[in-house]
């Protein structure tokens, strides 16, 4: 089977965990023992992230053209799968939430994000866009969730037929077990990061909570007179920070100086970063899978996170669960985990025997798996329309 892989939506730094998705995800699929053949279509700006699949894997690299956002919508539409066509692909991912209009049955695509969870935080056009482009989806034989709750909020969005939605899980790469003091320390140094930290990867964009998060480390500050230092990891805007918390406290200089903002760095830089601190947090209103959370477990970190269905199904009972509207239980929960180091040992033990469950192996195992599902599916069609005599293939 000749399996094509596109990648072309990834901009280096620009494409947060979707980038990490699909880096960890073909190095995985290149490791795996197999007969089938892959082809990964990639971008001048991006193939360098991929180079160590590159002997197992044959390179398109479609021209620089395709990396700005216009453009990319037209080689995704129209020229992707007709290339595919042309070089006999037999299935095809999509590995960037949207597939063609023209996609096939044989074809895959995997969903990271879209209306159902990110709509407060996109603009009209968007919202609008996903929610016409995400219906061509439909075609696909196979769609690919990174967790089980996403996948029914889109059969229930999208009209999915429920048995063509996958569940996968992401993986933790092993670059986020067992970092040397040596580096911790210079990250340290190099960041400001002090100890004791309570550490979040976050954005500011609406759906992240950020004001709540705020407004708990607010109390925390004031009321239980902590002075641990809160490091925010993202795309996050300063301005809207430094507006937030003029917002919240009393005091918004002191609380705006406890606050270490950390640009956003690619993945393979994270891991020194987890284990400087002493607890993670993500207190968003709505996730499709939560990278960060995975990671931290595997860094041997105490989670606390929103009660939200995705946080549930990742975390299971690793992890501290608080009401996203309540700042005051999260408080609550930061100040205990800081101060009793019997109760952070107990959630550090289940956050890392937890992590186990994800890995980049397996997920490229049961990603594997689909691709041979879309294509039998496709070939039963086939079979079925050339009995009946019409002889074309569906999809």
């Amino acid at each position: 089977m000749r399996i094509g892989i596109s990648a072309i939506h990834v901009r280096p730094g620009k494409s947060g965990s979707h980038q990490s998705y699909l880096v960890n995800l073909v190095d995985a699929l290149a490791k795996l023992k197999t007969p089938h053949q892959f082809t990964l279509f990639v971008t001048p700006a991006n193939q360098h992230l991929f180079e160590a699949a590159r002997s197992k894997m044959r390179f398109v690299v479609y021209p620089g053209l395709a990396e700005y956002v216009l453009p990319r919508i037209l080689f995704e539409q129209v020229w992707l799968p007709l290339d595919a066509r042309r070089r006999k692909i037999d299935v095809l991912h999509y590995a960037g939430t949207t597939a063609s209009f023209w996609v096939r049955q044989s074809d895959v695509v995997t969903i990271h994000h879209d209306s159902v969870t990110a709509r407060v935080s996109m603009s009209r056009i968007k919202n609008f866009y996903y929610d016409v482009v995400l219906k061509f989806n439909k075609r696909a034989g196979q769609i690919i969730s990174p967790t089980q709750v996403y996948a029914d909020h889109l059969v229930k969005y999208f009209g999915y037929r429920p048995e063509r939605v996958r569940s996968i899980h992401h993986g933790a790469n092993s670059i986020f077990r067992n970092v040397p003091g040596s580096e911790v320390e210079k990250i340290r140094r190099e960041y400001g990061i002090e100890r004791n930290t309570i550490l979040t990867v976050t954005t500011t964009q609406p759906h992240k909570n950020i004001p709540n998060l705020l407004r708990a480390y607010h109390l925390l500050i004031t009321q239980y007179q902590a002075e641990n230092q809160l490091v925010m990891v993202g795309y996050v805007d300063e301005d809207v920070l430094n507006q937030l918390i003029g917002e919240i406290a009393e005091d918004p200089e002191h609380i705006r100086s406890r606050i270490k903002v950390i640009p956003f760095l690619p993945h393979e830089l994270l891991p020194p970063i987890y284990s400087a601190a002493t607890v993670f947090v993500s207190f968003s209103r709505v996730e499709s899978f939560g990278m960060p959370l995975v990671e931290s477990m595997a860094s041997g970190l105490p989670v606390v996170a929103s009660d939200i269905p995705t946080h549930r199904e990742i975390l299971q009972s690793a992890g501290l669960l608080v009401s996203p509207d309540a700042p005051v239980s999260l408080a609550m929960a930061l100040h205990k985990i800081l101060t009793n180091d019997e109760y952070r040992g107990l959630l550090v033990q289940s956050a890392l025997v937890r992590s186990q469950e994800f890995s980049w192996k397996k997920t490229a195992q049961q990603t594997l798996r689909v691709y041979e599902d879309a294509w039998s599916l496709a070939q039963k069609s086939y079979d079925h329309n050339d009995r009946d005599g019409r002889g074309v293939k569906n999809g």
